[in-house]
Formats: C-alpha cells, sequence, structure tokens
C-alpha cells in the first residue's frame, strides 16, 4: 500500500473510533446501559447493527473461497440460513422481547428455574461467552483481516494478529453497546461501498459488463444450484444442499443466536424487533452478498490460480489480492478501510456480546450480586480485553476460514431442536438441553471414527445425520426420564413471555389471566412468505447482475408476492407496544 493509502486507513480508524468513544459516558449507567443502551434502539439501528456484525472481515474471503471452489451455487452453504432466520423473525423476535432480559442465557433461568437451571445458565454462558467467543473471535474475522493486510502489507501474521487485536479494542472497553450500534452503521454502509468499488473495478478488469459475461455465462460455476453426481452420491454437492435445506437450517437453531438476541432485547418494542430482523434478512441475503460474488467471479477470469507465501492454493486470498492488483492509489485504501470497518463492527459485537455472558451470567449471578454499576462496568472492560487476547492467539494458529464455518456448524446442529422445543414445550427441562449440549459435542467429536467403525460414507451429510438423530434421540429420553420444571416456574414464565400452541394446554388452565395474542399459523405462513421475499430478492438481483433478465424478473415478481405475504401477516398480528 501507497502512502496515500495509509492515510485513508488510518483516517478512518481514528474517525470511528472517536465516535465510538463519544458514547463512553452512556455505557458506565449499568448492565443495560453498557449492553442494551437502556432497550431503546429504533429498529433500523437494531437491523443495520446485526447486518454489520455479521458482515466480518472474513466473510467476502469466505464467500470467495466458496465461489472459486463450487461456484455461485456454494453460497447455499450460508444462504441456507435464511429459512433460520425468517423464523426467527416470525416465531421468536417478539418473544424474545417481551421475556425482557439482558442476555439469552439469563433466559435459560427464566424458563427452567433455579438448580439445574442455574448450572446450565453459567456453564453455557462461558462456554459460548468465552470458549466458543474467542475461537470465533480468532478463527473469522480476525483472521480474515490477518489474511488481508498479509497480502497488501509487508507485515508477518504476528504483527498483523497484534494490529487487528490492539484496533479492536480502541474503543470497545469503553464504549459499550450505544457505541457498537452507532458505529456499525457507519461502518456497514462503508463496507458495502468498498466492495462495491471493488466489484465496479474487477468487472472493468475484464473488459466491461458484457465481456464479463461473455466470460462467465460459459462457467458451470455461475449456476445457482449445484450439479447432482450419482456416482458419488452421499459427496455429491446436491445431496449436501438437500441436507442443508432440509435439516441443517433447523438443526442448527432458529431463535436467533445471543448477537441477534441483545439487538431486539434492546429494541423500544415488539414492533421494532420485528422490523430490526426484517430489515438484516432482506439486506443480509439479497443485497450484501453480491459485490463479493462479482469479485469472486471476476478473479476466477484473472487470477485463476491464487497461492499463499508457502506455494499452496488459497482462494481465500483471491479477494484482498484482487485489491491489490487491480485498485489504483487512494482505491485501495478505501477498501481496505471499508476491511478494517467490517473488521471492527463484527468484533466490537463479539466482545460486547461475551463480556455480558461472563459479567451478567457468571459473575453477577453467583459471585457478587450486590455490586454497584460502575462495579460491573468494569468487570465488563477487563472481560473485552482478556477475550481479545484470546481471539489474537486463535487467530495467530487459524488456516481455514471455510473449515472453521463448517465445525461449528456440525457443533450446534444438536442442539437447534431442543432450543425451538423449550419455548413450545412445557416438558423440556434444564437437563433436556444439558443433554443436548453433551451429545452433540461428543457425537461431533466423534462422528468420523462412527462413520470408519460401521463402514458408513464419511461425508458432511451423514454426519449431520448421525449428530441430529443421536442428539434428539438422546435428549428426549432424558426429558422423560427426569422430573418436569416446577409448576411455579412454569406459570411465571407463561405469564410473562406468553407462548402459544399445544404445547402448553396443561399449564395454560393454571394462568387464566394470560391470553396469548400469538397465532402459529400466521406464524408459519408469514415465515413461508418472508422466505419467498428473501430468496426471491437474493435471486432476482444475482441473476440481474450475471446477465440473465428474463429469469431475474420471474424472481423479481416472486420476491414482491412474499413481500405482499408478509405485509399482510403483519397487520393481522396483534402488537405490544
Amino acid at each position: 500500500m501507497e502512502t496515500w493509502d495509509w492515510v485513508i486507513v488510518v483516517t478512518y480508524c481514528l474517525l470511528i473510533t472517536f465516535l465510538g468513544l463519544a458514547f463512553k459516558k452512556r455505557a458506565e449507567g449499568g448492565i443495560e446501559a453498557f449492553f442494551l443502551s437502556g432497550r431503546k434502539l429504533p429498529w433500523w439501528l437494531a437491523g443495520t447493527s446485526l447486518v454489520a456484525t455479521s458482515f466480518a472481515s472474513d466473510t467476502p474471503l469466505f464467500v470467495t473461497s466458496l465461489v472459486r471452489t463450487k461456484g455461485v451455487a456454494g453460497n447455499w452453504d450460508w444462504w441456507f440460513m435464511a429459512l433460520a432466520s425468517v423464523a426467527s423473525l416470525f416465531f421468536f423476535a417478539r418473544l424474545w422481547r417481551r421475556a425482557g432480559i439482558v442476555t439469552d442465557m439469563e433466559f435459560i433461568e427464566l424458563r427452567y428455574g433455579s438448580g439445574a437451571g442455574a448450572f446450565l445458565r453459567g456453564a453455557k454462558a462461558i462456554f459460548l461467552g468465552v470458549v466458543f467467543n474467542i475461537y470465533a473471535l480468532g478463527a473469522w474475522p480476525v483472521l480474515g483481516l490477518t489474511k488481508v493486510l498479509e497480502e497488501s502489507t509487508t507485515w508477518s501474521k504476528g504483527l498483523a494478529v497484534l494490529f487487528c487485536a490492539l484496533l479492536a479494542l480502541l474503543y470497545s472497553v469503553f464504549s459499550g453497546f450505544w457505541g457498537v450500534v452507532a458505529t456499525d452503521f457507519v461502518q456497514f454502509f462503508l463496507s458495502l461501498l468498498g466492495a462495491t468499488v471493488l466489484a465496479v473495478v474487477a468487472i472493468s478488469a475484464t473488459g466491461g459488463l458484457g465481456s464479463f459475461w461473455e466470460a462467465t455465462q460459459g462457467f458451470s460455476e455461475t449456476q445457482f444450484l449445484p450439479a447432482h453426481t450419482p456416482d458419488a452420491f452421499w459427496s455429491s454437492p446436491w445431496i449436501f444442499f438437500l441436507s442443508l435445506v432440509l435439516v441443517q437450517w433447523w438443526a442448527r437453531g432458529v431463535e436467533g443466536d445471543g448477537m441477534a438476541v441483545q439487538r431486539l432485547s434492546a429494541c423500544k418494542d415488539e414492533k421494532h424487533s420485528f422490523f430490526a430482523m426484517l430489515w438484516f434478512n432482506i439486506a443480509h441475503y439479497a443485497i450484501r452478498p453480491w459485490p463479493w460474488i462479482m469479485v469472486a467471479l471476476a478473479s476466477m477470469v484473472l487470477l485463476p490460480e491464487v497461492t499463499n507465501g508457502l506455494g499452496v492454493v488459497d482462494h481465500e486470498r483471491a479477494y484482498p489480492r484482487m485489491i491489490i492488483e487491480f485498485l489504483p492509489v487512494g482505491l485501495r485504501g478505501l477498501v481496505i478501510a471499508s476491511f478494517f470497518a467490517a473488521f471492527m463492527s463484527t468484533v466490537d459485537s463479539h466482545l460486547n456480546w461475551g463480556s455480558s455472558y461472563v459479567v451478567n451470567d457468571v459473575y453477577r449471578r453467583f459471585f457478587k450480586p450486590d455490586a454497584d454499576a460502575r462495579h460491573y462496568v468494569l468487570v465488563g472492560r477487563l472481560v473485552t480485553v482478556v477475550l481479545m487476547m484470546g481471539g489474537g492467539l486463535i487467530a495467530f494458529f487459524s488456516s481455514s476460514i471455510v473449515e472453521a464455518f463448517y465445525n461449528v456448524l456440525l457443533l450446534f446442529s444438536g442442539v437447534g431442536l431442543v432450543g425451538v422445543a423449550r419455548w413450545f414445550w412445557w416438558r423440556v427441562n434444564a437437563w433436556s438441553e444439558i443433554t443436548a449440549m453433551l451429545a452433540s459435542g461428543i457425537l461431533t467429536l466423534f462422528v468420523s471414527h462412527f462413520c470408519h467403525m460401521l463402514n458408513w460414507p464419511n461425508t458432511r451429510p451423514v454426519h449431520l445425520g448421525i449428530v441430529v438423530i443421536g442428539s434428539t434421540v438422546t435428549w428426549l429420553a432424558v426429558t422423560f426420564l427426569t422430573q418436569p420444571t416446577s409448576e411455579a416456574t412454569l406459570k411465571a414464565f407463561y405469564e410473562k413471555v406468553r407462548p402459544t400452541g399445544p404445547g402448553w394446554k396443561p399449564i395454560a388452565p393454571l394462568c387464566p389471566q394470560v391470553t396469548s395474542s400469538d397465532s402459529l399459523m400466521l406464524n408459519a405462513i408469514g415465515w413461508l412468505a418472508g422466505v419467498v421475499l428473501i430468496l426471491g430478492a437474493t435471486m432476482a438481483i444475482g441473476k440481474a447482475l450475471l446477465g440473465f433478465p428474463f429469469q431475474a424478473s420471474v424472481f423479481a415478481i416472486t420476491a414482491v408476492v412474499g413481500l405482499f405475504g408478509v405485509w399482510f401477516i403483519f397487520r393481522k398480528m396483534k402488537w405490544n407496544v
């Protein structure tokens, strides 16, 4: 990078740091102020923050690797999550807001009571807030920006990791959740601008849009669905695709992850939480990925082979190499700055989210329940530093963003069903969830050995089936072999959250004053309409950009039908504001 590129990058980092620090005072009002912005977020800010958080410095590299190895259809490896995200929108967004909790770990004790519920809350908070969070920080955003810096500078990996860690801590320690969402809002638009600029330049480098279409429309990589290879059934891309859209989307959980719950809980009311999730789904799936996909396809024309410093093929490096090879001075700095934006918007959220688990669900719950607000904020800041140090260490020893993604998918495949059941079936207890976690973890660790011993195909769809079926059978057995949650706890939960459905029939008569305004049928129809809207819009934009106008028109009409369906269901739903 040249001097002017560095000037742009440093200027951006200073500006965003000052913006984050401007919210330092608001963050010192206690746990709800530091971790939930006082529950005053409007939908557009909460939704944009969630989009920015899910758009990390590793994401363009991840998408580029998928496209270069599997084609556009490879994006179904994460597009399938739209099915879960839309389910979260219609079935869970309002329930999370009603629960009135600081973290989704707090929900566990609300649902199951003390005793086993408290144990599960603390254990899960440590695992997700510390162990998993450190792994996710290092294996994805830190590693992603590290690869970008290695490609664009002469820095070593160690220096790049250290720089990334210090950068993330500049304002995350002090600004709290208000600083996170405010900077996320700015960073989302800069990240999108940088990706779009690179896409335009990359297409121009192939000779313009017409030449780009001519060069890529013959690629099998431009197909939107994977090819089926009958000679290798269980390792076929088509079977893997079916395992994602039929099983994986609900197996990994549809409630929303901890960072989504944090933003939904911080919204002003139920309507704001609904629109926040709707905007997230549209921006995350339909709008955001296409500049990356266009760059990835252009890189196949311009840079057919990309290796790391050791001569090993590394498709993830194709994206940052496109920046260095084809962007002029100034624009290169802008796009690198957009990577810093993507990095900071994700890492600050991970740090604040992980810290919220440690402080609210472990430290305050079990060690110091009566400290003042300043004390908890101080502990939160110290935990933030520790989490970032751990993430930097993981990044130093990691090499593949894509492999880490698949490992995490499988690990959580055995707990998704129990996560849904705890909202809609009174009989689920803390031991059900504990069992699901343990079974899923053990099966994930040994699934390859099981396939080898049983002489089964050692492929991801088979692994998924073993983990899901094994975990589900185990936790269901434990559910019926253990005592249900106490009646008092179930009544308190039912009165506060007001879940609906036949799974609460034994509890509903005990709370005659509670009338749920929800309808599972309306939610299901809304989910279907939402999926049609999101995937229709995603396909329409892609088909238009890749030169298939008729197909783009068909998908656009489909998306409009889905939009009317979502609006119709929204008008039918009853809201507490």
